[in-house]
């Protein structure tokens, strides 16, 4: 292989020689190809940079360590020195991407450069050195120097440094981004410009005694804008000395604490507007320990609870609860303290100092230190005994209506029964008589007489159903589970349903409303599992549990649909329904509960026992 004239020994140029054991020997991959492409030469070191051994890249084409999408430029370029007749290459390393044996793409850097004319045919040479370890290098430093950007920017805080000797500023992005400045100040006197000039000469003094005395400083400094805006960031420096002890450079940071500043003169503003408001407020306000004693209250508190300051300051919210709000209070309290919650509100009682009951709505708040540990609670409270007195008013209110609602099915019923039902019963008689004188003389007025008597018939059965469902008298007579069997009974023969009925006969009398909101309760159940369920059976289940009498609905059909067991179906709209059943058990202090699936419905109502002083055939007293 030619390598052009052979240079003449001197102190300057090396060998034939010597470049062939430098080439040899050099990390970088080093070929040597035809104006084709063919590999004439490769070093050793080509097996690092692309895994190929140099036997075997020889008499390849220099395609092989291409990407497939660089290889017609590289000819391109090629053909355009051969085109030109430069005899000589730019031999500056640009930056490409190399094939690995392996399939996948590298960073490279290469120097390509006409070598030398051998025949009429011109032969390259290329340098390629691996760049990876570099790029990675470098992709972590701009990664770096991105996150340090991103990290000034969250926090806020920009640096900046000073170069003391020329006078040279140079400030990070975000220090532009505060001040509002497109490029950093070029001198210092540059930013004095932008300090205020009331702020200016306190400024200029404390960066001279940081380099007279060696110490940095620490201050808030006011800077001005371009659009007018003033900015305040907190500012340290320090000096940079070198071996003489001199002054060359200066360096620090600027946190913006514009937002903080006027944060922390919000809450001067706030704390003022709390004292006032606290003090002049009209509902009862206090803070409290996390144990529950006053710290602070204001006068309207003392008024609600007839203490003096200075008294409720001695004594401890618990002191004044009443003692069944006492655990509901400390519950919740244990709850917030406990992270679960970040404040409560609850209806209380408290006792005032001359022993009269204030109910109040108290609203609690917990107050944390700047360690996020409980500090203090903030409690509001509103003094609701008005409203109290009116809402037990009014939570009584259904219940005399539905007892009014129960006296007056009882004595419609009664008057059913007793006028109507009478009535109806002389007309049939009177019908019947004049049947039997009708006989065989107009077989006409015969038949029609016939019809005239079984419709009366049938509407005094109706008029007594309707008397039955409006006040059952079994009910009266026979009391709860005597009424429970007549019932069942009839309502099996009419829907075809088979009812399991299981009731201790000495259940005893109950007093009137019970006995009467649980046999609402079994026609409701009884109607919703013939309307809905599609069961064929169905049991009730009436016993004494203790304090309780407990009744039992279930069935194994369908199940009720949702807006049933929410009362909000179209058929809730007729009859009592389930909102009213559960208003019925609420008002006599017991619970209402219906579960339902694709195995049937239950109904479980549950009532406190009070057996009738009356005895079984009197009516609660």
């Amino acid at each position: 292989m030619k390598t052009g004239a052979a240079l003449p020994p001197s102190s300057t140029h090396l060998t034939d020689e010597e470049y062939r054991l430098l080439w040899a020997t050099s990390t970088d991959a080093i070929m040597i190809m035809d104006e084709q492409g063919t590999i004439r030469y490769a070093n050793p070191s080509t097996l690092d940079v692309f895994g190929y051994s140099a036997a075997r890249l020889v008499g390849n084409n220099i395609a092989i360590v291409q990407p497939e999408r660089l290889r017609e430029a590289h000819r391109r370029r090629v053909r355009g020195f051969l085109r030109n007749g430069k005899k000589k290459l730019n031999w500056r390393a640009t930056e490409t991407v190399g094939l690995h044996r392996q399939g996948y793409e590298f960073p490279i850097e290469i120097a390509f450069s006409h070598l030398s004319e051998e025949e009429g045919r011109n032969v390259f040479a290329a340098f390629i050195r691996d760049i990876s370890d570099r790029k990675r290098i470098e992709d972590a430093l701009r990664q770096h120097e991105a996150q340090l950007a991103e990290a000034q920017e969250l926090a806020q805080l920009g640096s900046w440094s000073w170069d003391v000797p020329s006078d040279a500023i140079s400030w990070s992005d975000e220090l532009l981004r505060i001040s509002g400045l497109p490029a950093a100040p070029a001198r210092f006197a540059d930013v004095l410009e932008l300090v205020p000039p009331k702020d200016r000469a306190h400024f200029n003094e404390e960066v001279r005694r940081s380099i007279e005395d060696d110490e940095p400083y620490d201050m808030n400094v006011r800077l001005t804008r371009p659009d007018g805006s003033v900015r305040t960031v907190h500012a340290r420096g320090q000096c940079v000395r070198d071996d003489s002890g001199a002054v060359v450079r200066m360096f620090g940071t600027a946190l913006d604490v514009t937002d903080r500043e006027k944060a922390q003169a919000a809450l001067r503003d706030s704390e003022e507007r709390f004292r006032a408001t606290f003090e002049k407020a009209p509902i009862g306000i206090c803070e409290l320990g996390t144990d529950g004693a006053f710290e602070r209250v204001n006068p309207r508190l003392c008024e609600m609870l007839g203490y003096s300051a200075d008294e409720l300051l001695a004594l401890g919210a618990r002191d004044l609860t009443h003692p069944d709000d006492i655990a509901p209070t400390l519950a919740l309290v244990d709850e917030v303290l406990q992270g679960k919650r970040k404040m409560f509100e609850l209806d209380k009682r408290y006792i005032r100092k001359d022993g009269a009951i204030v109910w109040a709505h108290a609203s609690s708040t917990l107050l944390r230190d700047t360690a996020g540990n409980p500090r203090s609670f903030i409690a509001v409270l509103e003094d609701v005994t008005a409203r109290k007195l009116a809402d037990e008013a009014i939570q009584a209110l259904p219940a005399q209506l539905l007892k009014a609602q129960d006296e007056e099915r009882r004595r419609i019923a009664r008057e059913l029964h007793d006028s109507t039902a009478q009535d109806l019963a002389v007309v049939s008689m009177n019908l019947g008589r004049i049947e039997e004188w009708m006989e065989g003389r107009d077989a006409w007025a015969a038949n029609l007489l016939g019809d005239s008597i079984a419709v009366l018939a049938q509407a005094n059965r109706d008029l007594r159903t309707l008397a039955h469902l409006l006040h059952p008298p079994m009910l009266d007579e026979l009391g709860l589970a005597g009424a429970l069997r007549h019932y069942v009974e009839g309502f099996s023969q009419r829907s075809g349903i088979q009812v399991e009925l299981d009731s201790r006969a000495d259940l005893g009398r109950c007093p009137e409303e019970i006995e009467t909101t649980l046999f609402r309760v079994v026609q409701e159940g009884l109607a919703n599992v013939h309307r809905h369920s599609g069961s064929t059976s169905a049991s009730v289940h009436l016993v004494r549990s203790g304090d309780n009498i407990e009744l039992t609905i279930a069935d194994r059909g369908r199940g009720l649909p949702a807006g049933l067991q929410l009362d909000t179906a179209e058929e809730t709209r007729v009859g009592v329904g389930i909102a009213g059943m559960r208003q019925r058990v609420r008002q006599l202090g017991g619970r209402l509960k219906i579960t339902s699936g694709p195995d049937g419905a239950t109904v479980r109502a549950v009532l406190p026992f009070r057996a009738n002083d009356a005895g079984i055939d009197g009516n609660s007293k």
